[in-house]
């Protein structure tokens, strides 16, 4: 009889601590479903910033590097368009153009589907945009070292008048070395 009483107690005993870890166990997995909700709700706060920011960003930036594209290239102009991507937990940015008339589908890369010369003023509208929204303001200078090397001849006088038009409008001055008449324009320094 006492070793069932001793047994008894032992269950017990055992019994009340399994219960007591249980219950501490429960009360930790409660405080981690808080935590993982409330950490989920503000990843998606964070997501839904982040995607307006993303918006925000495409419109002033496209704005500015199709405003420059139809400048220099008129009426074959290419609209410019940032498509952002969800790639191994980042986002990556994806320069675009798109021919006047197209589908988004019929989007092309930027960089490598385009000649050089539209390359050439979408780096240049790109660097401009990158100066004009960075936010405190910094000085407005852009120095380039023969920008529109790859632009026909027949497009430089647009990219003149442009340089010109956005440099008072934008109030940015900007220093390029070129060998080219054509955009030696304002203060020429020749070496």
């Amino acid at each position: 009889m006492i070793d069932y009483k001793k047994k008894l107690t032992q269950a017990l005993a055992s019994h009340e601590f399994v219960t007591k870890q249980r219950d501490e166990e429960k009360t930790t997995l409660d405080k981690a479903r808080a935590t993982l909700q409330s950490t989920l709700t503000a990843q998606k706060i964070t997501q839904e910033i982040a995607e307006e920011l993303q918006n925000q960003a495409h419109s002033q930036i496209s704005s500015i590097v199709s405003r420059c594209l139809e400048a220099v290239f008129g009426e074959e102009a290419y609209t410019f368009l940032v498509k952002f991507k969800q790639s191994r937990g980042k986002t990556e940015a994806e320069l675009l153009l798109l021919k006047q008339g197209a589908s988004v589908e019929q989007a092309i890369d930027a960089i490598d589907s385009a000649g050089g010369g539209v390359v050439d003023v979408v780096s240049f509208a790109l660097r401009l945009a990158c100066l004009v929204l960075t936010r405190p303001k910094k000085r407005q200078l852009l120095v380039m070292d023969e920008p529109f090397k790859h632009l026909s001849k027949e497009y430089r006088p647009a990219v003149r008048d442009l340089l010109l038009t956005l440099s008072r409008e934008l109030n940015v001055q900007m220093i390029i070395v070129t060998h080219d008449p054509v955009l030696q324009i304002g203060k020429v320094v020749e070496l």
